[in-house]
């Protein structure tokens, strides 16, 4: 599992650390092989999570030009090539690219691969409509930096996605003592290192190069959650276990991936460990913070809460959305995934974390 680092500064040569070994882990011999494995195949969690990434890749993507910085063996490239974007894929990794453009000629797809350093990126300035960067700036303690470098191609009004770990998660269950000092405190493991920042962080870091917070959508609840795995009652490994046998269906992907867009995204982000991020390259001059207001924890006494929290976060979608909701659930590859999500995941998270914020 990741440590659960908060976004703090790290003492310069810690920092260099981890730096140097993410260099070397993702330049290293058959790295290629592992992350095609891990992407698409490992288990249906990780599959699940793809599948909703390359989704909110789409549905906020910027204009025909694009970066995919970090792009491994083409996982976003291939998808965004489809829909008519022109993808230029850049990574450290020359066995990743390799692989990728062998993959490409099997699918008859385009694969605009360069050998690059995310840090020093070799372009231009404003050069694309957009730059995806997904599984990427997490794990860098400089991801302000490299940040910053991502606004110098993308031209103005253009934009940048990627996703980070959610700081008010880590905070809340911090609040809540379900964090052990490992997950916290330990020594910094460079491998499983990364970043969980907050709403307010992520408004500040824009601002601060002179970007616009866009969109701001936490997703990804079902894999390595610490809240599910800690407040359910559930031991870790049984959990897995039981997602894999859920999620390994068609249908249950889906309603996974509507749950995601239609309610876990208005809800708070201490529910799920990742964030979906949007950045604008406008001036903060005309700077506006679009998000859904915070609602306060309503009173509840009872388990009563998916109609009264989801009702008020969502509101005149709400019926719409149950509506959809609906015509999953009577699909026997969905009813598994409501049926463990409505009885045994959802009550048991105290009603709190569904609205809970650090700002």
């Amino acid at each position: 599992m990741n440590q659960l680092s908060r976004d703090t500064k790290l003492p310069e040569g810690q920092a260099e650390d981890i730096r140097r070994f993410k260099r070397r882990y993702w330049t290293q011999a058959g790295i290629g092989k592992e992350y095609q494995y891990v992407a698409y195949q490992a288990d249906p969690i990780t599959r699940s999570k793809n599948v909703i990434e390359i989704r909110l890749v789409l549905a906020n993507i910027l204009g025909p030009h694009v970066l995919d910085a970090g792009a491994g063996t083409g996982r976003f490239a291939w998808p965004l090539e489809r829909a008519g974007h022109k993808v230029v894929s850049l990574d450290i990794s020359r066995e990743m690219l390799e692989q990728g453009t062998a993959l490409a000629r099997k699918r008859s797809l385009t694969f605009r691969a360069v050998r690059g350093d995310i840090e020093r990126l070799p372009f231009e300035d404003g050069v694309f409509d957009s730059v995806v960067s997904i599984t990427v700036l997490r794990h860098f303690p400089n991801w302000r930096e490299i940040l910053r470098e991502y606004g110098r191609v993308v031209r103005p009004g253009g934009r940048i996605l990627f996703d980070m770990g959610s700081g008010e998660q880590r905070a809340y269950l911090e609040k809540a003592g379900a964090l052990t000092d490992a997950n916290t405190n330990g020594p910094i493991d460079p491998l499983s290192f990364d970043i969980g920042v907050t709403r307010r962080e992520l408004v500040e870091c824009a601002k601060d190069l002179g970007l616009r917070l866009r969109n701001d959508s936490p997703y990804d609840f079902f894999n390595s959650n610490p809240l599910v795995e800690r407040m359910c009652g559930i031991p870790k490994e049984e959990l897995k276990v039981r997602l894999i046998g859920i999620l390994n269906k068609t249908g249950a992907v889906h309603l996974y991936e509507l749950i995601t867009r239609r309610f876990l995204s208005v809800l708070s982000p201490v529910l799920c460990p990742s964030r979906f991020i949007v950045l604008e390259n406008r001036p903060t001059s005309i700077e506006r913070d679009e998000f859904p207001a915070n609602c306060e924890t309503p009173s509840l006494e009872s388990r009563e809460w998916l109609d009264l929290v989801l009702r008020q976060v969502s509101g005149a979608d709400f019926d719409e959305v149950c509506a959809e909701v609906d015509l999953l659930r009577n699909d026997p590859e969905a009813e598994a995934l409501y049926r463990f999500c409505e009885t045994e995941l959802f009550p048991k998270i105290p009603v709190e974390a569904f609205t809970w914020r650090t700002d």
